[in-house]
């Protein structure tokens, strides 16, 4: 072997362990992954509004029952909500 051939062979062996010992980037850092349902649709449906030209008066009545159920079930899945939230914040997972 001749000092060249050998010299050729070093050079390439130096590059591959300094491309090894690179230092890498550092992780981005990624927050808590906190699952309180904030974004979650109403679990209730929307009633269905009754025609405008309906005269039944129980009609419209039970329109108004399943309005409350719903404004209910929205209040209640945002009280649920507010309470995890908290409760992550004063565990110190959220800020």
């Amino acid at each position: 072997m001749t000092a060249s051939f050998k010299f050729l062979l070093f050079v390439p062996l130096l590059m591959l362990t300094s491309c090894a010992s690179l230092p890498t980037k550092p992780l981005a850092y990624l927050p808590p992954r906190i699952d309180c349902a904030e974004s979650d649709a109403p679990q209730k449906k929307y009633p269905e509004q009754p025609a405008l030209t309906e005269k039944s008066v129980i009609v419209w009545q039970l329109f108004a029952f399943g309005m409350g159920d719903y404004a209910e079930s929205v209040l209640g899945q945002r009280y649920a909500t507010a309470v995890c939230i908290q409760g992550n914040r004063k565990a110190g997972n959220i800020r």
